[in-house]
């Protein structure tokens, strides 16, 4: 997940290395052909302002949490939710004077709506998807058919080493985009790498997230230039948006080798900025950077995090395109290559159903077709 941003902050960056990352442009250069987004149209009638009386104080801090994500969720129309119906069907339960404890239940069903992983109420994951040992399993299945000079870096969350079969090929799996000192990790596991291997396979397939600056800084690695990877803006109902430029920046050491970024259904939130930026890199060279595998999770905005009463909700309050303007909420950020493992057109749950039947496959033959796949991808590279 990414890390939770007050309301009041601006979102520019998450740290100050997000600041290097970040070029304002001029918003009529912009914001003329890229969607604002805004909500679906409704069937419902919209709920009362919140200078009107609805009922006792629990039922209005209610109505403030609908109209918080209602003027401050940046992907209403994405999720496709009828989010003034979502209010009245709660209201209908709620009554003019519920207690405390009806407020939360019916708050968590309203925000379930979203089917939105970055939605939280308190330190509550509203929506999620999959097993949660799924790392585990990666980690298991890397140690499988890595050598035995393979390392652990930053509590395992990366696993780096040559190949067993294909010692000139070099792999790292990256399991989060925590800061501050995952970024050092990543340097030092490409620098042990990039003498001993022909070509790299950078694994994402089972990161959770953190930052968004982590991941680009893993990009940094394989370009000497700067590079454009997407725009992104704050979002609030009925206001230009203030687009952003991001930009990949380079980073030391420069890795120069044909890379495959391995990305799926469980790559998610500031992964998914890397699955992002990925494809940017191979916008300028296709040769030597390719992302195989299945459609990401589509969770790409920062949170933000509102206090209303006593609870604080976490939601997706920032719109994220790629640079022409795509947008990868819901339908998440597409591979290159769709691997054989990947179920194309599936919804989000059968997707990761899927992969974690092929890990679990995987695990018992001790051999991952999508690893397979990015060997076969990498020697013809090299060949080349």
């Amino acid at each position: 997940m990414k890390k939770q941003l007050k309301t009041s902050q601006l979102l520019i960056g998450k740290c100050l290395f997000c600041l290097s990352l970040i070029l304002t442009i001029p918003q009529q250069l912009f914001a003329k052909t890229c969607s604002s987004g805004g909500p679906i149209a409704s069937r419902c009638q919209k709920p009362p302002s919140l200078s009107q009386k609805l009922g006792n104080s629990e039922l209005q801090i209610f109505l403030k949490v609908w109209h918080e994500i209602n003027y401050r969720h940046a992907f209403l129309a994405e999720r496709g939710v009828d989010w003034n119906c979502a209010f009245w069907e709660s209201f209908e339960r709620l009554g003019k004077n519920p207690v405390r404890s009806q407020i939360r239940s019916e708050m968590e069903i309203m925000l379930r709506k979203l089917k939105d992983g970055h939605t939280f109420l308190d330190s509550k994951r509203m929506f999620e998807y999959g097993s949660k040992d799924l790392a585990k399993k990666g980690s298991l299945l890397s140690s499988i058919f890595l050598d035995e000079g393979s390392k652990t870096l930053a509590q395992g969350e990366v696993q780096y080493g040559q190949l067993k079969e294909e010692p000139e090929l070099g792999y790292l799996r990256v399991d989060s985009m925590e800061e501050p000192v995952l970024p050092s990790h990543l340097s030092k596991a490409l620098k042990a790498l990039s003498p001993q291997s022909k070509g790299i396979i950078v694994d994402l397939r089972f990161n959770g997230g953190g930052y968004d600056s982590t991941a680009l800084s893993l990009m940094g690695h394989f370009t000497k230039t700067k590079i454009l990877s997407h725009y992104k803006a704050p979002y609030f109902r009925n206001e230009k948006l203030q687009w952003q430029s991001i930009f990949i920046q380079p980073r030391s050491p420069f890795i120069d080798l044909p890379i495959v970024f391995l990305i799926g259904s469980k790559t998610r939130s500031a992964a998914e900025i890397g699955a992002i930026a990925a494809r940017a890199l191979r916008s300028k060279d296709k040769e030597n950077f390719i992302s195989i595998g299945d459609f990401t999770e589509g969770i790409t905005s920062d949170i933000v995090q509102a206090r209303i009463g006593s609870f604080t909700i976490g939601f997706s309050g920032e719109r994220y395109v790629g640079p022409s303007c795509e947008v990868f909420e819901v339908a998440g950020v597409g591979p290159d290559l769709f691997s054989s493992s990947a179920t194309t057109g599936a919804s989000l749950a059968k997707r990761i159903e899927n992969f974690e039947r092929h890990i679990n496959k995987s695990l018992k033959s001790g051999k991952d077709s999508d690893v397979v796949q990015a060997i076969e991808w990498l020697n013809k590279a090299i060949s080349n």
